[in-house]
């Protein structure tokens, strides 16, 4: 009896990779089934394989015709678009944009969720644009611009009155997209603003009456009004300007294409139609950039500015705009704007920096208090000393003639007395009243105005002592007079000015109550 055994051995699995040809052919399939799900499979499959890109772009624009507008196709939707686009030439990504924007048109008319799964795609698009050449970029840059205007219409349509919505897509490397849409009514502008992170349109950009009868003016059917900000983080859509013209701008060359540009759009609520701000008022603030890596010129700082693009120039300027640096935040006044979008961008100009003031030197500072209250002391010094020359009596000989005859009239004017009957008078007294009294002069000692008088009353001297130590012949010796507290005394101020006339007798004889004496 023979037994019949089997054995099993697991190897490798070998699987047989379909051919180009293949895959061709099973995407012409997938395109005959009309189903977007299929489709969208098929260019999955596609990313391995060298299949011609215009099969690829046909299938994906007859996808996106059909397209499941749930969040979950427009994920696998927006994950084979950007698949498509990582290496794709510029006019790939212009057939890829077109098919997008088709499916953006069918989500204003039924909002999806899933729109924010569409943000990337834009940036994609936008990263491919920038590979184009220099004669066809400014075409690109406003195909971008008008495929995220209908990115924007997109979001709105699931926005109501009053409200707002943000979306943005950031990469491994920082560059990203950001939407801002907000709707709001007319007439609450100027109350309300409008306000997302750092950017901002403050309340009084829409007390401009010009601004707010424009607004009302051109929908009278619709008082409502949608704004968008579109903003470009370190993916400068207009990168090309410094090189677009042969009278390249100084600001143009300051703004790098890494820089973050935001472009404000203000749309009617019923035709979608962006209103020309032309000569429009408009503020906006927007965030501080990161510095730049390279140190400014030397004797320069940096200083952050806001720059518009003109889109008649071609040119980014900061003519008519007017910048004011806050502590994160830089508010952007453009006193007319140009258009009907208006890109903002925040960069670094350098600056001359101001002159810084020297130090003070501690030292000198401290000598110089030490001078000054040196100073301050001998000017008190000097005071004093003046102030004691004042207390000292002054040399007659050096007044004036006019204070010496004030001095006179100060002496003469003696207040009346009340008048006084005299005493009979003794014989006695007469006497004593012709022996003369030598005067007391209250003058000083020295001076060269008083050697003259101390001459003068020496010769007096002389001339009265034989009168005043007569013999008894001449007459009895008149008694001593007591001294009488009622006796009255006359004081004799005696003029030192030499340059006057001396008021003192020039002999004794003159004097008042004097014997006549012979001469000699």
């Amino acid at each position: 009896h023979g037994a019949v055994s089997s054995s099993f051995m697991a190897g490798p699995l070998v699987t047989v990779s379909p051919s180009v040809s293949d895959v061709e052919l099973g995407l012409s399939v997938s395109l005959v089934s009309n189903n977007a799900e299929i489709i969208l499979s098929m260019l999955d499959a596609t990313v391995t394989e060298q299949v011609e890109t215009s099969k690829e772009v046909q299938a994906f624009a007859t996808a996106t015709s059909v397209a499941d507008l749930s969040e979950t196709g427009l994920c696998r939707l927006s994950r084979v678009a950007n698949n498509l686009l990582a290496d794709a030439t510029p006019a790939t990504a212009e057939s890829i944009s077109g098919a997008v924007s088709t499916v953006l048109a069918d989500i204003v008319k039924i909002p999806s969720v899933g729109v924010n799964r569409l943000v990337s795609v834009v940036l994609s698009v936008a990263t491919s644009y920038s590979a184009a050449e220099l004669d066809e970029v400014i075409l690109r840059t406003q195909q971008l611009n008008s495929l995220a205007m209908k990115l924007g219409n997109a979001i709105l349509a699931a926005v109501s009155v009053h409200g707002s919505q943000n979306l943005s897509y950031v990469d491994a490397t920082g560059r990203g997209l950001q939407i801002y849409v907000a709707k709001k009514r007319v007439r609450d502008l100027p109350y309300d603003g409008l306000s997302v992170g750092g950017l901002q349109m403050p309340d009084y950009t829409f007390q401009s009456r010009p601004l707010l009868y424009y607004l009302l003016e051109v929908g009278p059917a619709c008082p409502t009004v949608e704004v968008q900000l579109t903003t470009w983080l370190k993916s400068n859509p207009y990168f090309w300007a410094s090189n677009v013209s042969n009278e390249s701008s100084y600001v143009a060359s300051l703004v790098t294409s890494d820089a973050t540009v935001v472009v404000l759009e203000v749309r009617h609520c019923l035709t979608q139609e962006i209103l020309n701000l032309t000569d429009r008022q408009l503020t906006l603030s927007l965030p501080l950039p990161d510095m730049p890596t390279e140190p400014p010129p030397s004797g320069y700082l940096y200083e952050a500015t806001c720059a518009v693009f003109d889109p008649d120039k071609l040119q980014w300027t900061r003519q008519g705009l007017r910048s004011q640096q806050l502590q994160e935040t830089v508010e952007c006044t453009v006193a007319n704007g140009n258009g009907a979008a208006i890109p903002f961008t925040v960069f670094y100009m350098p600056m001359p920096a101001p002159e810084e003031a020297e130090p003070v030197n501690v030292g000198i500072m401290v000598v110089a208090i030490i001078v000054f209250f040196l100073c301050l002391g001998a000017v008190a010094y000097s005071n004093s000393k003046k102030g004691g020359d004042k207390v000292a009596p002054e040399d007659d000989s050096t007044a004036a003639p006019e204070k010496a005859e004030e001095s006179a009239v100060a002496v003469q004017e003696v207040p009346e007395a009340s008048p006084v009957v005299p005493d009979p008078v003794a014989p006695a007294e007469l006497a004593e009243a012709s022996v003369p009294v030598e005067p007391q002069a209250s003058v000083p000692r020295s001076g060269p105005g008083n050697e003259a008088i101390e001459t003068h009353f020496q010769d007096w001297e002389k001339e009265v002592s034989p009168k005043s130590t007569t013999t008894p012949a001449a007459g009895p010796e008149p008694p001593e007079v007591a001294s009488s507290p009622a006796r009255q005394s006359v004081e004799v101020r005696v003029d030192t000015n030499d340059s006057a006339p001396s008021n003192l007798p020039r002999h004794p004889e003159d004097l008042p109550g004097q014997p006549d004496v012979p001469e000699r």
